[in-house]
């Protein structure tokens, strides 16, 4: 789990962070944006869990929290977020 180790190590001590994850199109069925679902999760305890907040409709796509865990919450949160993408060869050998 390498990706993991340095994700957590990214966010650590900068707040929460979108990710891609959703289940807005059918509840606690996540998938990412490109429509794929997660071959690995690492949810926190409990989550997700929609929690409400006596709103009519819940939490439903996914953040990076404290240690590297995985959150639901509203998808209108203001909170950063952090993408992948690929990187080119040159940049990854220092060519």
């Amino acid at each position: 789990m390498e990706e993991q180790k340095w994700l957590k190590e990214q966010i650590f001590g900068k707040g929460y962070f979108w990710m891609g994850l959703t289940d807005r199109e059918e509840e606690n069925v996540w998938r990412w944006l490109d429509g794929t679902k997660p071959a690995f999760t690492k949810w926190k305890t409990g989550q997700p869990d929609n929690w409400g907040h006596g709103h009519e409709v819940g939490e439903d796509c996914a953040g990076l929290i404290h240690e590297g865990f995985w959150n639901d919450f509203f998808c209108e949160d203001l909170i950063s977020y952090i993408c992948e993408k690929e990187m080119k060869t040159s940049e990854a050998t220092g060519l």
